[in-house]
């Protein structure tokens, strides 16, 4: 079975979806992906999920082509019918496809770094072994000469630990890989830390460890943080990363247990007690 993003491409070079949509991959990619428990529910939610977008963001578009947002929603129920049988529990990805690597292993189930040869020759997970990378640049006409990019081949640096991961990882069938640290490591957009950039703490580029020391930033700790064993703790035993904050209760129990009866009704220990000095 194809992925949606394959059966999608398919169905827009076959003009059974227009190119000129807006958005019209990533709307119909994402509605596909969705996992529904039945074809019914499948193409309800097509129909939702499609024409609800063109109604609210393009307005004037979906007034103006809504015989192609109704082709583009009949292609997206055609495609998940061929691929997706919800009473057999079978999809596009019970059945992976393993020739090349960009959405499941494939090539790297051997080109691992890991098989040695009698040799001492170790399959490679090099890139350039196989592949000419592409140079990126702007968009020119089929066969224009352009002068050579210094932009790196993938959007961004690989390095570290990302050199190191499979393509498969990120670009798994049919979703589109992370934008950005915090979607891909599940880190809330919205937490104070997020605010400054990760190699403000992370000391090697794109690795997770080693960190800078919080007292680099945070040296005068005030109030309760010089009280009793607190001064001897780890930081992270109370403060998680990235949020950092503590809130409620459960952070202080799961030292100070015999409060577990405390003010239980009052709310958070912090209200209270005093950690800001």
């Amino acid at each position: 079975y194809e992925p949606p993003e394959a059966a999608v491409d398919k169905a827009m070079a076959s003009h059974f979806i227009s190119r000129t949509l807006p958005w019209v991959k990533k709307v119909v990619v994402d509605a596909l992906v969705v996992e529904y428990p039945s074809r019914e529910k499948a193409h309800e939610g097509f129909q939702t999920e499609i024409a609800t977008f063109y109604r609210n963001q393009y307005p004037e578009v979906y007034k103006a082509r809504r015989a192609d947002v109704e082709k583009a929603i009949e292609s997206a129920i055609t495609i998940y019918d061929r691929s997706v049988f919800p009473d057999m529990k079978v999809n596009w990805k019970t059945y992976a496809s393993n020739i090349g690597h960009r959405n499941w292993p494939g090539c790297f189930r051997c080109h691992d770094g890991k098989h040695v040869a009698e040799s001492g020759k170790v399959l490679t997970t090099e890139c350039a072994t196989c592949h000419t990378l592409p140079q990126r640049g702007p968009l020119a006409p089929l066969g224009a000469m352009m002068p050579g990019s210094d932009l790196p081949w993938h959007p961004m640096e690989l390095e570290g630990k990302h050199e190191r991961t499979l393509c498969s990882q990120c670009h798994a069938a049919g979703y589109r890989p992370p934008n950005d640290c915090a979607e891909c490591h599940k880190i809330d957009a919205s937490a104070p830390m997020m605010s400054m950039a990760c190699a403000d703490c992370h000391v090697k580029k794109i690795e997770a460890q080693p960190v800078t020391a919080c007292q680099k930033c945070h040296a005068d700790r005030p109030g309760l943080h010089l009280a009793g064993e607190h001064p001897d703790l780890s930081c992270m035993e109370c403060h998680r990363p990235h949020v950092w904050g503590v809130s409620g209760r459960e952070t202080c129990l799961a030292c100070h247990d015999d409060k577990m009866d405390h003010n239980k009704e009052e709310g958070a220990c912090a209200d209270c007690h005093d950690f800001r000095g």
